[in-house]
């Protein structure tokens, strides 16, 4: 279903409506522990897969986590370069590859955070494989016997649903490939796709393309079958079916909390918590036309509901290659080469700058991937890097450039961060949940404080009677002066938190009254901006920016007003007591006879050192001036003599050329008279 003619009220996921055949059953009873633990850590997990073979093998993998050359197959036995990384994975089964590498970073998705989980490697090591699991057939190219970790995540992404009954989810996925540099939709219709090609905006936004809602793993799979046959493959000179493009499964989870019994949502729609399922009113399905800025949200916040946003980005980049026998696969390998090339300098420089504290350029604009990637790979995103090798002796060149880009990109340093659209609604009501705990801790600390005060009251006679009936020391014991101090500030900083809580949550009625009190009069409060349509017509845009301009305009005006009337508001009221009128006019008196004194004596106490500095540096100067003068002077008398030196050659000169074409006539003349 394509997003821009569905509802997303409509399209909503939750506990209730997951289907059973549509949980990851077998990842579902293992937990979250171990290794699912990695995705809420914020540095990258780097894993490897060495692919699997019948043949010797150049590389010692005897040690957990670490990759060692075995000696025979290094150039030299000084040299033998040894690797550490959070997994070191064997074996053809892709789920336990699942479990270690990305289900962390799929529940870190589904809690708000960006997520990327990307396979790097040569061309032939299992990339794809290890991704997607396609099959040889391209009439179904998903192996639904032994799927990859793009299906396993889906399945995993149902599974969370299902165990999170107090939030309601809308899924929407696309799928896009990088093509000899061009960004090509494969879920979009080849002739929409040639005549809109994908454009990469400001802030990794891609548009037009084509955003698939998926509410059941069948869908899911679908989308990934639709674009696996789009994408383009080819024979190889390794490879009978070997990708020529990177590709990327994007996935966008928005959620927010289930409403409360009998609540409705804007369209009608009973949420499965008010009535036990989802319960939809009948009426015409109509394209869904609510206006979305491009990259922005589709689930509205209602409510004071805020809406949780993230994106799990599943990537299968293309294997760098050697040239081949055919030229248009040379062709797509030198663009393949490339874009990996300018991955890796990215990540040498993130590695760098990380490492060396430096903040060098990072020049992520140098290829469409990197441009792509550019916001995780900013430290934006939980990311989790899969490099394959294969570990024959023969690719111990290709291997060994692999495992030092895995790495380096160890030390990139990331700072991911939820996403959450707020409303004003939403605000309001976590601003007074946090003022009610709050409130409780003053409480409970007032109350331990009275305890004390009565202890220290009741003196050592009360002490020692309650240690001589209990045998040992009271259980009340006495507070020192510092400890105390120290309640006293934990109960202040309490109360400034409260106070600043409460004068956030502003209602409308308290803003007008505050606006009334500055200017006296109303004034009235323009509200929040809504949204854009970007698929309006050029006039209607035109219009809401006019309109928005006004509005802008207005609201100058109003802040203008405001600020003369605060200025012109007297420094105390009318009505204050005459001491506090006394006061001010005194205060105020001391500041003129200041300001007096300032004035009389600035000419007897700075002029004189002021007009004395000022004569040094102008007689300082002066000195410098003339001889610049100077210089000038005889650059000119030189300029001039150079001149007339120039005049004299030049009339030099011209006489010689008259010499010489005298002599030439005398010399043609005597031949001819020699000759005749």
């Amino acid at each position: 279903m394509d997003v821009s003619r569905v509802d997303p009220e409509e399209a909503l996921v939750d506990a209730d409506t997951v289907d059973h055949a549509d949980v990851s059953m077998e990842l579902d009873e293992q937990g979250t522990g171990g290794p699912a633990e990695h995705g809420k850590e914020d540095k990258v997990l780097v894993s490897i897969r060495v692919r699997p073979t019948d043949t010797e093998i150049a590389w010692d993998l005897s040690a957990a986590q670490t990759l060692k050359l075995i000696p025979s197959h290094a150039r030299s036995a000084s040299a033998l370069p040894q690797y550490h990384f959070d997994e070191v994975l064997t074996g053809t089964a892709n789920r336990p590859v699942y479990t270690r590498v990305a289900r962390g970073h799929v529940g870190a998705a589904m809690d708000g955070y960006n997520a990327v989980v990307f396979a790097y490697g040569q061309t032939c090591s299992g990339k794809t494989f290890t991704l997607v699991r396609i099959t040889p057939h391209p009439s179904s190219p998903i192996d639904n016997e032994e799927p990859g970790i793009i299906p396993l995540a889906m399945k995993d992404v149902f599974a969370h649903i299902r165990r999170t009954p107090a939030r309601e989810y809308l899924l929407r996925c696309s799928y896009i490939e990088i093509y000899n540099e061009q960004l090509h939709d494969l879920l979009a219709a080849p002739s929409t796709a040639a005549a809109a090609p994908v454009q990469l905006l400001a802030g990794g936004v891609l548009s037009p393309l084509r955003e698939e809602v998926v509410t059941s793993l069948k869908g899911v799979r679908a989308v990934l079958e639709r674009g696996a046959r789009n994408r383009r493959t080819a024979c190889t000179d390794w490879n009978e079916r070997s990708s020529r493009s990177h590709s990327v499964f994007r996935l966008v989870i928005e959620s927010r909390e289930r409403g409360a019994t009998g609540e409705c949502g804007v369209n009608g729609r009973t949420t499965p918590a008010a009535a036990g399922g989802r319960q939809t009113p009948s009426r015409p399905q109509t394209p869904y036309s609510r206006p979305c800025t491009p990259g922005g949200t589709r689930l509205q916040t209602i409510g004071g509901r805020s809406v949780q946003t993230s994106v799990l980005s599943l990537i299968d980049l293309a294997g760098s290659e050697k040239a081949t026998s055919d030229k248009e696969r040379t062709r797509e390998g030198k663009f393949i080469n490339t874009s990996l090339l300018t991955l890796g300098t990215v990540i040498s420089t993130l590695a760098e700058n990380a490492s060396k504290a430096k903040a060098d350029h990072v020049p992520y604009r140098n290829s469409k991937l990197t441009r792509l990637l550019q916001p995780s790979l900013a430290g934006d995103a939980r990311i989790s890097v899969v490099c394959t090798i294969n570990p024959e002796p023969a690719a111990v060149g290709e291997s060994t450039s692999t495992l030092g880009f895995a790495s380096r990109i160890k030390k990139v340093q990331l700072h991911a961060r939820k996403r959450e659209v707020v409303d004003a609604d939403a605000l309001i009501e976590r601003y007074r949940k946090e003022i009610e705990g709050l409130r409780a801790q003053l409480a409970a600390r007032e109350a331990m404080a009275a305890e004390d005060r009565e202890v220290a009251r009741a003196g050592e006679p009360a002490a020692a009677a309650a240690a001589a009936v209990g045998g040992s020391a009271s259980s009340r014991r006495r507070v020192s002066r510092q400890e105390r101090e120290e309640e006293s500030v934990a109960m202040g900083d309490l109360n400034a938190r409260i106070q600043q809580l409460t004068r956030l949550i502003l209602t409308s009625q308290s803003v007008g009254d505050a606006i009334e009190g500055v200017g006296g009069g109303s004034v009235s409060v323009p509200g929040s901006p809504s949204r854009l349509d970007f698929d309006m017509s050029p006039y209607q845009l035109q219009q809401e920016l006019l309109a928005a301009r006004r509005q802008i305009d207005s609201q100058a005006n109003q802040i203008l007003s405001l600020e003369e009337a605060l200025l012109a508001r007297p420094l105390i009221p009318p009505d204050a007591p005459e001491s506090q009128k006394d006061r001010l006019l005194a205060e105020q008196g001391r500041t003129i006879r200041e300001l007096e004194i300032v004035v009389r004596g600035y000419e007897e106490n700075l002029g004189e050192p002021l007009r004395a500095v000022r004569e040094d540096v102008e007689h300082e100067w002066e000195g410098k001036v003339q001889e610049e003068r100077r210089k000038r002077e005889e650059g000119e008398v030189w300029a001039r003599e150079v001149v007339r030196e120039l005049e004299r050659e030049k009339r030099a000169r011209q006489k010689l050329e008259e010499e010489r074409r005298a002599l030439t006539a005398f010399v043609s003349k005597f031949d001819s008279i020699g000759s005749s």
